[in-house]
């Protein structure tokens, strides 16, 4: 064996440096006191030390005379003179300081590479996680403590070895962090001060340094009874949690990763909401895999000692590798992998957690003081609900259980709809109101009432027992008992006022659950619905009929009695009164938010008696217009009975359509045959105006012109496309696993429209026009106007608009039957991708200056850097515009790699069903993808909750018998 030899002395220049270095990264330079004693400590290197700290000296003089040196505060005193920085650090600050010297692992590892960036001085390390540092820093100019994230690399390297490698995807997402925490700008929120870089290329952002209290420790603190925390004090928290959040959804954005040691409470009772790492923008298309990766094998011997063998915070690490921490606050969506599925009320679970948490007095599925294996719990969160709260906190209020019930509901659609619905009934529970998911009603809300003013409540009781014994006595009482029986009088209407809150949520309800389509059947109900909507916004007004002055003049009334408030208040944009008693105030709050509700819903312009509305579509009054003259615009008028008496008779002469008896269908009116594919063409009357034709036949497109209908004949196609045979039919070298293999299918005559949807159409059916791009854009030449194709819209918006309209979303077997026209090619213009020149807008060479990748783009210009006009390129032999390109089309198919080798796929009129990925499918492709994406056989698949600016659709409807 070779004899061993010692590693050779370390080489002193290298030494001397690494020394100063460390000395810069926690002093200033010319702290001659600590520079004395660090020479003492390295008497070897000293002379060294003090040649590196006089280079030092002349190189920040430079740059401080070039204004890019040292600290603010230093360029400052060097510039003005020592008495310009007034060199204030409060108490506080001065406490933090003192003891915060402590070295951690990454402090030596970032001393031993050099100097800090300027203004900050490392003190300690706060925490780390799977893609960050979190540092305790020192910002010299505004002498304050602040947190410093920094971004880790994949690994850690050697000492000298240089930087860890840090991907792209990695930064992108801590990046993507720090920007989105940046912009959400609330008080419960922890706020982000700056994103920098630093000397040696590190990346780091700087917030707020919170100090105070994790809600895991409160609730520990309540459990225990110490330092006056009560559940009602800890209620108040999450109520603010709920309302940080519900600002964050209605920015887009949600957490997927709350729980209690995410949240943090400041000394004097600030609550911020920590650790956006796992936060996700839903308008865009998630980068982040936060599945969870499965348990290590690190042995094949599972036991009971096993699974308690770890803390129950001990990390679960995510596909991406961010630790997640305790599942128990993890809803199932996520828990199972159901990524598509999480949206706000993932966010809403998490919360009912931790309610849940403070009710039992422990987690969710972990029992008190047990060490269960993280992915035991994970695994129990798959398998089911927690304990019932019934068993571990039997005396815990039933409106607090009714909460957590429904905010930890398996199903997300059976959570509260969002944040502010579930801090709504929170916030109703601590003022003593009704909360809605325990019980709800007008006796309810009285009863409450009567509760929070027991003392007007006993007298209401001695009103009815003077009226009862006032019919007995002599008529010296009669006066007396009619006084008492005035006020009887008017709590009844009070009782009646409270109701109306039910009458607008049971009228909202009803209008968007039962009253689409607007078709003939439905004008009973319209009417019905009308009568009480007008009887509820009379309500505001004077009944003298039954002695009632209305919403308004009780209102007015309330206000007559109030105290002004002063200018201090009118100052801060409170309301210039003040009420001395708490039934008043109680009494001007609900009849505020009453008549606020009743004017919304009676809005003219967005309201559901007359208006339109994104969430509810046409108000009721033109439901009932349109429906009550369908019958007779679309089938039995003198107009529409002729033509469709001529179309009937042509589509039964055409061989296309092999004998076909198509009977009148409600809501459409025939426009006659395509001049080129000797199609037959209708108007959806829903959406538009009847088109005109030009000289030759053709459709002119406009704003105005409803969506135009192909009744196609159906019948058996190929579907798919393979990559394994050049000689056989339908292939493609870049055919993917999931478009085969290829079978035939068969399907029924349906119809669908002419074009994409335009932006026109989804305005005049929502009363919005969602889409991204619209107007006048930078860097693109001309006008994105109403006859473009709309999108920006999700799948769950499109299928809830169709079914307004009385029209579906066509299933991928319709998609592609439709585009194919007849054909097996790629492309219905042939297999050579040029062929597309003037029958589609895909990614081109006109795209790449506005971003498009050069990877995507084919070698031709198309005209259009971004989505055209419909109708502006040739149709396909059925005569359909952009099937391939433009926007992406929305299927009604759930999306399922498999699908095609299922018996399911072989029935005629398939559909794809729910698939374990939740991913909805989408057709065509679009101005931004490339080409080979755009052909009939390929086929996408999306979140069906995410907008997409190259997302849109054909509508499409059934052949009705």
């Amino acid at each position: 064996m070779p004899a061993s030899h010692p590693d050779p002395a370390p080489d002193p220049a290298r030494r001397a440096e690494e020394v100063f270095a460390s000395f810069l990264l926690h002093h200033q330079e010319e702290e001659e006191g600590a520079f004395a004693a660090l020479c003492r400590a390295h008497p070897d290197l000293e002379a060294r030390l003090r040649a590196l700290r006089e280079d030092w000296q002349r190189l920040a003089s430079l740059l401080s005379r070039l204004g890019v040196g040292g600290s603010l505060s230093t360029r400052i005193r060097e510039r003005f003179g020592a008495d310009a920085d007034p060199n204030i650090t409060l108490p506080e600050e001065r406490q933090e300081l003192s003891g915060m010297e402590g070295s951690s692992e990454v402090i030596s590892r970032l001393s031993e590479r050099g100097p800090v960036y300027g203004r900050y001085r490392l003190r300690g390390e706060l925490a780390r996680g799977g893609m960050g540092a979190i540092l305790r820093v020192w910002d010299e100019d505004l002498r304050r403590s602040l947190a410093m994230k920094i971004i880790l690399g994949e690994e850690e390297p050697k000492h000298g070895a240089g930087s860890p490698r840090i991907d792209a995807r990695r930064m992108a997402r801590f990046l993507e962090e720090a920007q989105v925490t940046s912009q959400l700008d609330h008080p419960g929120i922890v706020p982000v001060h700056e994103l920098g870089l630093d000397p040696q290329g590190r990346v780091y952002f700087t917030m707020k340094l919170v100090r105070g209290r994790t809600l895991r420790e409160i609730f520990e603190l309540v459990h225990d009874g110490q330092r006056g925390w009560t559940k009602t004090r800890a209620l108040g928290l999450l109520l603010k949690v709920c309302e940080a959040m519900s600002y964050a959804h209605a920015k887009r954005v949600i957490h997927r990763d709350l729980k209690p040691a995410n949240v943090m409470v400041g000394r004097y009772g600030e609550v911020f909401v920590m650790d956006w790492g796992l936060a996700r923008l839903l308008d865009r298309e998630d980068e982040k895999d936060i599945r969870i990766r499965p348990e290590p094998l690190t042995s094949s011997v599972h036991s009971e000692r096993h699974d308690r063998a770890v803390d129950p915070d001990s990390p679960l690490v995510t596909m991406d590798g961010d630790i997640v921490g305790t599942p128990a606050y993890m809803p199932p969506e996520q828990a199972c992998g159901r990524l598509a599925e999480m949206g706000p009320q993932s966010d809403v679970y998490a919360v009912g957690g931790m309610l849940y948490h403070l009710l039992a007095g422990q987690m969710p599925y972990v029992p008190p003081g047990a060490r269960v294996n993280n992915y035991a719990v994970w695994s129990r969160v798959q398998e089911g609900p927690p304990r019932p709260l019934a068993e571990l906190a039997p005396d815990a209020p039933g409106e607090l259980v009714a909460i957590c019930a429904k905010a930890m509901a398996r199903d997300p659609q059976e959570r509260y709809r969002d944040m502010a619905e579930l801090g709504q009934d929170l916030r109703a529970y601590l003022e003593d109101r009704v909360v809605r998911a325990y019980a709800t009603g007008p006796w309810v809300e009285a009863r409450k009432w009567m509760r929070r003013n027991p003392g007007l409540a006993r007298a209401l009781a001695a009103v009815f027992a003077l009226l009862v014994i006032g019919l007995s006595v002599s008529l010296m009482l009669k006066a007396r008992a009619e006084h008492q029986e005035e006020l009887v009088r008017h709590e009844k209407a009070n009782v009646l006022r409270l109701s109306a809150f039910q009458d607008v949520d049971d009228l909202t309800r009803q209008a968007d659950e039962e009253l689409w389509p607007p078709l003939p059947a439905q004008v009973p109900a319209y009417e019905g619905w009308l009568r009480n909507a007008r009887a509820l916004v009379a309500g505001l007004y004077p009944d003298p009929a039954h002695d009632d002055p209305g919403h308004l003049a009780v209102l007015a009334e309330l206000r007559s009695r109030a105290l002004p408030a002063g200018p201090a208040a009118e100052a801060a944009g409170r309301p210039p009164y003040r009420f001395a008693r708490d039934d008043d105030r109680w009494w001007h709050a609900q009849l505020e938010k009453l008549i606020a509700g009743i004017e919304a819903f009676s809005d003219p312009e967005t309201g559901l008696v007359a208006g339109i509305s994104p969430a509810h579509g046409w108000g009721v009054e033109q439901r009932l217009a349109f429906a009550g003259t369908l019958e007779e615009r679309s089938v039995s008028g003198p107009e529409a009975s002729r033509r469709w008496t001529a179309a009937r008779a042509a589509i039964a002469a055409n061989e296309r359509y092999r004998g076909l008896d198509l009977p009148p269908q409600l809501g459409l009116l025939p426009l006659g045959e395509d001049p080129e594919s000797h199609l037959y063409e209708f108007l959806h009357l829903q959406s538009g105006a009847e088109p005109a034709r030009d000289p030759d036949g053709r459709i002119v497109v406009t704003p105005e012109m409803g969506i135009v209908l192909v009744l196609l004949p159906g019948g058996t196609f190929r579907r798919g496309a393979q990559s394994g045979d050049p000689g056989a039919p339908a292939y493609h070298s870049l055919a993917e696993s999931n478009e085969g293999p290829l079978h035939d299918v068969s399907v029924s005559p349906f119809f669908l429209s002419k074009y994409e949807m335009t932006q026109a159409q989804w305005t005049r059916l929502t009363g919005r026009n969602p889409s991204l791009y619209q107007g006048v854009l930078e860097k693109v030449e001309g006008e994105f106007g109403p006859t473009h194709p709309v999108e920006h819209v999700h799948w769950f918006d499109c299928d809830a608009t169709m079914r307004r309209a009385n029209l579906v979303l066509p299933s991928e077997a319709q998609w592609e039957y439709a585009a194919r026209g007849g054909t097996l090619t790629a492309w219905w213009t042939g297999d050579d991708a040029r062929s597309l020149l003037g029958a589609a807008n895909v990614a081109d060479r006109s795209g790449v200056p506005i971003g498009v990748p050069e990877s995507n783009a084919v070698d031709f210009d198309d005209g259009y850097p971004l989505h055209a006009p419909v109708g502006t390129f040739r149709p396909n032999p059925f005569g359909l515009h952009d099937v391939h390109g433009n926007v992406w089309e929305w299927c009604l198919d759930w999306f399922d790699d498999n699908f095609y080798s299922t018996p399911e796929s072989r029935r005629p009129d398939p559909v794809g069903e729910e698939s374990p990925r939740q991913r909805r499918a989408a057709r065509g492709a679009c101005f931004y993808y490339g080409v080979w994406h755009s052909r009939s056989a390929a086929r996408g698949e999306f979140d069906p909750l995410v907008p997409f600016p190259m997302h849109g659709l054909r509508p499409a409807r059934a052949v009705s018998r």
